[in-house]
């Protein structure tokens, strides 16, 4: 496995990946090269901002098995920005290796880098990473009191 910062040519491997996970379906295109072409788009946005860093785990054959999306945002009221880690996905083969602790510990070393004062994450409580408490042995902590609120825009799929 090696995991690496994400290039332009990485944006098919992102598509085949993101076309496995059932979850996705009604908002990744069923197409391959729509999807393609959507991930190419929205890569080059999070290449060229420098808010934005994508990592991907290449598998043993060289293929992009996963990948993980963080954003770096600063906040007024903290000592550094926080790292938000928006997307983790891998192909369901590819599970149970470690790859997603490898593309966490990625986005960690980049985030302690940057000076950030923590990380943060949404997790489907329905998602499998949830229900085995993936984040969890990986030391992060469930905020309680915290409300998850989304506000689709007119024009754009409920991806909720």
């Amino acid at each position: 496995m090696i995991i690496r910062e994400a290039q332009p040519a990485d944006a098919d491997g992102i598509a085949d990946v993101l076309r496995q996970i059932a979850e996705l379906a009604r908002v990744v295109p069923a197409d391959k090269l729509a999807a393609a072409a959507r991930v190419s788009r929205q890569l080059s946005t999070a290449l060229t901002s420098g808010q934005s860093t994508v990592w991907v785990a290449l598998s043993d054959e060289g293929t992009v098995a996963g990948y993980c999306s963080a954003h770096w945002v600063p906040f007024l009221f903290m000592p550094g920005c926080e790292g938000y880690i928006s997307e983790l996905f891998l192909a369901p083969t590819a599970r149970g290796g470690g790859m997603s602790a490898a593309l966490l510990q990625a986005a960690e070393a980049e985030a302690r880098r940057r000076g950030c004062a923590r990380l943060g994450l949404l997790n489907d409580r329905d998602r499998e990473s949830y229900q085995r408490h993936f984040y969890a042995k990986h030391g992060w902590t469930e905020r309680p009191t915290m409300a998850s609120f989304v506000r689709p825009l007119p024009g754009t799929p409920d991806i909720a």
